[in-house]
């Protein structure tokens, strides 16, 4: 599989033609339908030519667990190649690892950011940076806890372990309605996330920076911050997303293949003389296209691997 990111539409000034200009790529090598290697090739170099020697490349190589291939168990990634000149062998430097641990049902408990400096080593000598564990109730997901630090007993993953970051995730009637957003020290939220929904699939999530005047969280004058609302058509498909961030504005559109893979992401750069987002007339700004070798019926995988309460 192949994402392709192109920031200009060249010199004859026309999107999706030939001279679009390339900015980034990923590139997926599947195996039984799932990626194994991922290649993030970042720029083109001095030469200005992509997929040549000088291309600033991050190489992913991901482990993923036998009994649910679609969930990753470790992923390093590297920045040099080593001497041998060849991505994926023993001698490439790497530069992080991510590790998950699953259980016996096959839901993510923990996952650990590893730095290692771009030395060849394995998470036992690298730097634990910081994990995350996740707690839930009922079969859905309650809690996500990030740790940033050891504790004062300098040893990570133990009782004093104290959480920097918590989301805990509120349901009313099974459905997700807000999440509380905690930093330490863990008093009243930092944050409010409102979610809503449209059936079974997600319509909106709100970002409230702030309670208000009142001081009170989930009252009527809480201050928005970050809101993303999300359109798809009456299977639930994405089919467009816009968000809003103060006077940032995101506005993308999603376009599938018969396999229902997603083959082109649109992003408008404004909202067209009509003044209105996400019709005909918006301009474009970036577009992201992506290409598909084999019969997988997935589309680009995110490598993020965290469970999601909705």
């Amino acid at each position: 599989m192949l994402a392709e990111t192109y920031q200009d539409p060249g010199s004859d000034g026309e999107w999706l033609t030939e001279d679009d200009v390339l900015s980034s790529a990923r590139e997926d090598t599947l195996v039984n339908g799932y990626p194994v290697q991922v290649t993030f090739y970042l720029s083109a170099g001095d030469d200005g030519e992509w997929k040549t020697m000088d291309d600033t490349i991050v190489y992913a190589a991901i482990e993923t667990d036998p009994s649910s291939p679609s969930l990753a168990r470790r992923i390093v990634t590297s920045r040099d190649m080593g001497p041998d000149k060849l991505w994926g062998t023993a001698d490439d430097s790497v530069d992080s690892i991510t590790t998950w641990e699953l259980d016996d049902s096959g839901r993510i408990q923990k996952k650990r950011f590893y730095y290692a400096g771009g030395e060849t080593v394995t998470e036992e000598l690298a730097s634990l940076l910081m994990y995350v564990k996740f707690e839930y109730t009922d079969g859905r997901l309650g809690r996500r806890l990030q740790f940033a630090s050891p504790g004062q007993d300098g040893q990570w993953m133990t009782d004093d372990d104290e959480p920097s970051h918590i989301q805990e995730y509120i349901f009313s009637g099974g459905t997700l309605t807000y999440a509380r957003v905690l930093t330490s020290p863990v008093s009243s939220p930092a944050n409010i996330i409102r979610y809503t929904f449209e059936g079974t699939a997600l319509a909106s999530i709100v970002y409230y920076s702030n309670a208000g005047e009142d001081a009170e969280w989930l009252t009527e004058d809480d201050v928005p911050g970050l809101a993303t609302d999300y359109y798809r058509r009456s299977d639930g498909t994405l089919l467009r997303e816009h968000t809003t961030y103060g006077n940032l504005i995101i506005d993308e559109t999603f376009q599938y293949d018969e396999l229902s893979r997603l083959t082109l992401v649109a992003r408008a750069s404004g909202a067209g003389a009509d003044g209105l987002w996400g019709t005909d007339d918006d301009p474009l700004g970036r577009v992201f296209r992506y290409n598909y070798s084999c019969d997988t019926t997935m589309s680009i995988p995110d490598l993020n691997y965290e469970p999601k309460p909705y």
